[in-house]
């Protein structure tokens, strides 16, 4: 997308201020190429499902929100669409631009978003609302840069009752975790899991109350190694593999067997091991007119 689309004073505006937010910060500036390196494949996988939510199509004028190194946005421009990737660390940008470098990224927060009214007929979010220090006030912005009519989708992990690697990290840090953590409260996961709270965030911030959907899209993760897991937490997750990361030696080595073992017994598939993955596709309009 042309450049201009960006207002040049507010480039790289800092994350909007909080002890979470900063701890977001300072977690992806630190992990951009593990998460590249162990998430990129699994988060990808669900693209399609959000670009097809959004409505993306060829001359589509895209925004992926949170865009970390790239993965929708290329998916994006893949389909004809021309497109912005935006996110607020400065590392997974020049990650993004290395491996796609003709697309238009940039830095800047979520929360005040440095593009004019009406700038775009789709917003994605991949995976990024569960990071926002405030959804309700990243969803508004999303609203805002929309034209009338246009959507926004984004993807949130659904509970562990249907997103098997959450059940299992869970399971082994509850059993074996020590109760005390530095890692800051964020806002409440609960509201982008639960339909209601999905509902209410996106009325709050201004989109069609009859346009509100979800649907749940399903990815099988083909690991070689019970371990896989383990590792892409520990290496390349900003707030699970802190909390990971904060244990001592030997509750680490507990956690990392009990997800072993349960990754063998649960999802041995031949020779290597398929766990099944989960999240939701939330999508919404803009109103018709500003």
């Amino acid at each position: 997308m042309p450049q201009r689309l960006l207002r040049t004073s507010h480039i790289a505006p800092p994350p909007a201020a909080s002890a979470f937010a900063d701890f977001e910060f300072r977690g992806w500036e630190a992990l951009s190429e593990a998460y590249d390196d162990v998430w990129g494949p699994v988060t990808a996988a669900f693209a399609p499902a959000l670009l097809a939510a959004a409505g993306v199509r060829q001359g589509s004028l895209v925004l992926d929100l949170a865009c970390g190194p790239g993965y929708a946005a290329r998916a994006a421009e893949a389909a004809g669409a021309i497109v912005t990737g935006l996110d607020f660390s400065p590392r997974m940008i020049r990650l993004a631009r290395a491996a796609s470098p003709g697309i238009a990224f940039a830095t800047g927060d979520a929360h005040s978003l440095p593009f004019a009214p009406a700038s775009f007929d789709a917003v994605i979010c991949n995976f990024g609302a569960q990071h926002f220090a405030d959804p309700g006030r990243a969803l508004a912005e999303m609203a805002r840069v929309l034209k009338p009519g246009g959507s926004c989708a984004f993807t949130v992990w659904a509970e562990n009752c249907l997103n098997c690697a959450g059940d299992v990290l869970d399971r082994a840090v509850e059993s074996f975790a020590s109760a005390d953590t530095e890692v800051p409260r964020g806002p409440d996961y609960h509201q982008l899991t639960n339909p209601d709270g999905r509902t209410r965030l996106l009325r709050r911030a201004g989109f069609e109350r009859t346009s509100i959907r979800s649907s749940l899209c399903a990815v099988t993760w083909r690991m070689r190694s019970p371990h896989d897991l383990f590792e892409a937490e520990l290496r390349g997750s900003v707030r699970s593999g802190a909390r990971l990361r904060e244990q001592g030696e030997f509750r680490l080595s507990c956690i990392k067997a009990a997800m072993e073992a349960d990754i063998r017994g649960r999802f041995a598939s031949g020779e290597g091991f398929s766990l099944p993955l989960a999240a939701y596709v939330a999508c919404a309009q803009a109103p018709d007119s500003l």
